[in-house]
């Protein structure tokens, strides 16, 4: 027990003298947060787009409202990037729906081809699936591209003002 306690204070030390570990964590934690939110927003308007609209018709309306509300989520909160170029996140948003719309859309196709007739349930499940495969290579994608002008710009400000 001596040990774990131990350990667990060393981590603790190695992670709080990291102020880049604890950025990433503290984004890794809120981009988790909201992206769950933001699939469970999508997955629901699927569900309740599907029948109306057709599998992929409601399929590409929920990935517009939820990449939005998203997107913004993160600008604000997950990346704080208050200073970022608007035009950039709207690139972002753009090309985030439009490949996350042909990436689902192909998963719902491949789908119906194994299972001539799927249940609610099962395009759901590939929508979710599909929404956590996208979701890693999207957080790479907003911390490397679309907001890291402003961290960069903002710890170079900070490292200029403890060196005075």
């Amino acid at each position: 027990m001596l040990a774990l306690t131990s350990l667990s204070r060393a981590v603790r030390q190695w992670v709080t003298r990291s102020p880049l570990l604890v950025q990433l964590l503290r984004q890794g934690t809120w981009y988790v947060a909201a992206g769950v939110a933001a699939t469970g927003i999508h997955a629901g308007l699927f569900l309740l787009l599907r029948e109306p609209l057709g599998t992929y018709p409601a399929n590409i309306s929920a990935i517009v409202v939820s990449t939005v509300a998203n997107t913004e989520f993160h600008h604000y909160v997950t990346f704080n990037a208050r200073g970022s170029s608007r035009l950039r996140r709207l690139v972002a948003i753009a090309v985030t729906i439009a490949f996350y719309a042909t990436y689902s859309s192909t998963a719902l196709a491949v789908l119906q081809l194994v299972v001539p007739d799927p249940s609610a349930a099962q395009q759901t499940t590939t929508i979710v699936a599909a929404a956590l495969v996208f979701g890693l290579v999207r957080f790479v994608l907003l911390r490397v591209w679309v907001f890291a002008r402003t961290s960069r710009s903002r710890r170079r400000a900070r490292e200029l003002r403890g060196h005075r």
